[in-house]
């Protein structure tokens, strides 16, 4: 049972029950032909909401098959992918993906891909108490992609520019259905070793617009995505022991309002994580990280604050 609580002075304003499940079975089998790999795969999805509010749908099956097939041949390779989705809700969706690389010479190789998908809203989205809304349908995505990818001597490069075309977008703040949300942008990635020490840096560009469901011309940049990102990390070996940095830069973002119409701007933020692992023997490792060094202050949404200076400390056993 969940408590809600006044934001004007903290009293308990109502009490409720809302709890979402899932359950899921997926089976897959897979048949190589020399250097081809035919999958085949069935999944069974089972979602349910116990909630104090009754809705007319509070449980649904999803029955997914989908077959691939992948070309693998010296100069080229290609993968070609069907699924189908029985969704009890909404219905059945059928859709298909193509990618495929080409080897320009040794080191340089050109990669593209297109395809459609469905993603339909999930329960909370749906009826969570306060934010759902039950008029969402799903989202279908149409997405492309074309880009290079370079590889010798330990250092790898790649740069990729993308679109996707999303009908029906769920905006996150306001869980409102957009006509037609563009998402485009380009990312390059560099990975380079020089002795025990391994650099790594890439650049995200995105430039997403949601187009709202009047017909306007007029568009809304997505909340919550920043138009600039650049990740930095440098990790050293020295033998058991690997020790590391990273840091994070992130340009402004937009986000709805917490009371009101209209929009706030977050601000830029950067964050810096150091730490490292220990092999402690073959199959067991320990892992100390400090996360957000310098106690950046910053949201990612509008209201929530990201965690401070913090510390996380783990240890791994693989068989």
């Amino acid at each position: 049972m969940q408590r809600y609580l006044r934001a004007s002075d903290g009293a308990l304003g109502a009490t409720g029950r809302f709890n979402t499940a899932r359950r899921q079975l997926t089976w897959q089998n897979d048949i190589s032909f020399d250097a081809d790999v035919l999958s085949a795969v069935l999944e069974q999805r089972g979602e349910s909401v116990d909630s104090s509010t009754v809705y007319t749908v509070s449980s649904r099956d999803i029955y997914s098959t989908m077959a691939s097939y992948a070309f693998n041949r010296s100069h080229w390779n290609a993968l070609f992918v069907a699924r189908n989705d029985s969704n009890s809700q909404f219905g059945n969706f059928d859709n298909w993906a193509v990618s495929g690389g080409y080897r320009l010479t040794e080191a340089w190789r050109g990669v593209a891909s297109v395809g459609s998908s469905f993603q339909a809203p999930t329960f909370n989205q749906l009826y969570f108490p306060g934010f759902g809304n039950t008029a969402l349908l799903p989202q279908m995505n149409r997405a492309s992609e074309v880009g290079v990818k370079y590889l010798q001597d330990g250092v790898a490069f790649s740069a990729i520019a993308y679109q996707n075309d999303i009908q029906g977008f769920i905006t996150p703040s306001t869980n409102v259905q957009s006509n037609l949300a563009v998402l485009r942008g380009g990312t390059l990635s560099l990975d380079w070793m020089r002795g025990a020490t391994t650099y790594s840096t890439s650049y995200d560009y995105a430039d997403p617009h949601a187009f709202t469901t009047t017909g306007s011309s007029r568009d809304l940049r997505l909340v919550r995505v920043a138009m600039h990102m650049l990740n930095l990390r440098v990790a050293h070996n020295m033998g058991d022991v690997t020790v590391f940095g990273e840091c994070r830069l992130s340009s402004e973002r937009e986000d709805a309002k917490i009371t009101g119409s209209g929009r706030d701007t977050l601000a830029a933020y950067g964050v810096l994580n150091v730490g490292g692992t220990w092999r402690l023997r073959r199959d067991v490792s320990l892992l100390a990280r400090i996360n957000n060094v310098g106690d950046a202050q910053y949201m990612l949404a509008n209201g929530y604050s990201m965690p401070g200076r913090n510390a996380f400390v783990s240890i791994n056993w693989s068989m």
